[in-house]
């Protein structure tokens, strides 16, 4: 429901990714490790700690919470488009069918198109 209710431009998108992403531990450890896939020569992401709260640890140590990753902007914009495409391949992976396929009626399933769409056409701006 989040990439429904959410417009995937504008500002202050970065923030409502990183609420949702601290709120959600589960799926903002899954979106660190998608991104370490990603980006497996950036340490900043692959050694990141999974704590989601604001941190007080100098730079310097080996722990970077997911706070101190979003803290420059060129890594920002980065970890943006990062979650775009993420949460494109989330919406997907939902529609594929399973064994235990959900049922969503046609309108459902056309808003989940053109959200995914939508998300889609934004990260690649």
């Amino acid at each position: 429901s989040f990439c429904m209710s959410t417009a995937p431009q504008g500002e202050g998108l970065f923030h409502k990714i990183l609420q949702l992403t601290s709120a959600c531990n589960n799926l903002g450890e899954e979106f660190q490790r998608y991104r370490a896939a990603l980006h497996p020569s950036n340490n900043s992401t692959t050694s990141v700690s999974f704590t989601f709260e604001e941190s007080s640890l100098p730079k310097n140590q080996g722990t970077l919470s997911v706070h101190q990753i979003w803290d420059s902007v060129s890594c920002r914009n980065e970890a943006v488009r990062d979650f775009k495409v993420f949460a494109v391949n989330y919406i997907s992976h939902g529609l594929k069918k399973s064994p235990n396929p959900v049922h969503f009626s046609e309108a459902e399933l056309a808003a989940l198109c053109y959200t995914s769409e939508m998300w889609l056409k934004s990260s690649t701006n």
